[in-house]
């Protein structure tokens, strides 16, 4: 399988790219900043921001297909992203902006993805982030494992777009009496479609002090759209706030029953199938893991990724089908249909972003689980 895989992304990586930049303000011959390296950069380059973590400048646009992986630089400034139909731009390893206290707008990140029609995946970004992401008119965009606190605004705000959100902690702005900040979402989402899993969501908090209290308020925000939350997800409202922690408004709610949280009007309350992918790293060994119910006929695929794709009445496909390969396949059981494989620590991996789906079927339909990513480091 790994065979299969390494000559996948050798064929890849040699009809898009063989250039791979060096950033790291200090070192001699390497690109000081972001921008400067996105600006040399050709479409299927990589771009490495090496050396300690530090604060460091948003590249004001990118708008080629590149690769740009971090060890734990924190990005701060505004910046673009902007990716044309058959690019893709993979950022792993970056976290937005710095640690702060609460409410005080330091140095954070303020991301706008927009006009997306190539594949955008963002990942991995650190234990803490301080900013926003705005996403619009975006066809295919995945978060994977990112944490913001938003700063005056929603932690992620989603309109005409398709996103799936893994393993993120969306935190809406507190409020804040004397700085007159009202309390924020955590995601707010309008004419959009969001998989929401293993996710954190919270609304902002409130804040009193002896001049008044401003109220916390709902976690997410919904408008036209379609929301499917599933996993381990925790949804909740910000202190002090009494309405329901997910605010509907002419849109569907699919929920699994094992999450504990509130919605006005209807909901569509069944499980959904997910994948946990754990372990995914240069010189371990990675697993993937389908939660569905038992019982289920299933399949795990794994694949590079490819353009999002619907297949009607089943869902959409997030995998190249070129180079997607079954992995696991049977019947459902307690435990999970399960992929474990050992990951070798080769300098040809270093970065490949590969992804898992799963399919079940119950006797009468078939159903695409949300896409996993793990980008190889």
């Amino acid at each position: 399988m790994w065979k299969f895989a390494l000559a996948a992304v050798l064929a890849v990586s040699s009809a898009l790219g063989q250039n791979t930049l060096i950033v790291q303000p200090g070192l001699a011959g390497a690109y000081q900043d972001l921008a400067s390296a996105v600006a040399a950069a050709q479409d299927g380059d990589t771009i490495r921001i090496t050396g300690a973590p530090q604060l460091m400048a948003a590249a004001p646009l990118i708008d080629k297909s590149l690769r740009i992986l971090g060890q734990g630089a924190q990005l701060s400034g505004p910046m673009q992203i902007s990716i044309a139909a058959g690019k893709e731009l993979t950022m792993q390893g970056v976290s937005f902006g710095t640690l702060v206290f609460n409410s005080v707008p330091y140095f954070p990140l303020s991301l706008t993805l927009t006009n997306c029609q190539g594949r955008v995946t963002i990942a991995d970004g650190g234990a803490f982030g301080f900013g926003q992401i705005v996403i619009q008119d975006c066809d295919q965009v995945l978060l994977a494992r990112l944490n913001i606190l938003g700063d005056e605004a929603p932690a992620a705000s989603v309109t005409r777009s398709t996103v799936v959100i893994d393993h993120c902690v969306l935190h809406g702005q507190d409020g804040n009496y004397e700085t007159a900040y009202v309390a924020r979402e955590g995601l707010l989402a309008a004419q959009s479609t969001c998989a929401i899993v293993d996710c954190v969501v919270q609304g902002g908090n409130h804040w009193t002090t002896l001049s008044g209290t401003v109220p916390g308020t709902k976690a997410i925000g919904a408008t036209s759209s379609a929301l499917t939350i599933a996993g381990l997800t925790q949804v909740a409202a910000g202190s002090l706030y009494t309405g329901p922690a997910i605010g509907l408004a002419s849109s569907q709610l699919t929920i699994e029953p094992q999450i504990s949280t509130t919605w006005n009007g209807a909901a569509n309350v069944q499980a959904v199938p997910s994948l946990l992918a754990t372990g995914w790293s240069l010189g371990q060994t990675g697993t993937v893991r389908l939660r569905a119910p038992v019982g289920l006929f299933s399949i795990i695929v794994f694949g590079f990724p490819g353009d999002r794709a619907n297949v009607p009445g089943v869902g959409d496909a997030w995998l190249d089908p070129a180079s997607a390969h079954t992995v696991a396949i049977g019947v459902q059981t307690a435990a999970g249909l399960a992929w474990t494989k050992p990951v070798p620590n080769v300098p040809s991996f270093d970065g490949m972003h590969v992804r898992w789906q799963a399919i079940t079927y119950d006797g009468t339909s078939f159903q695409l689980s949300p896409p996993v990513v793990a980008i190889l480091r």
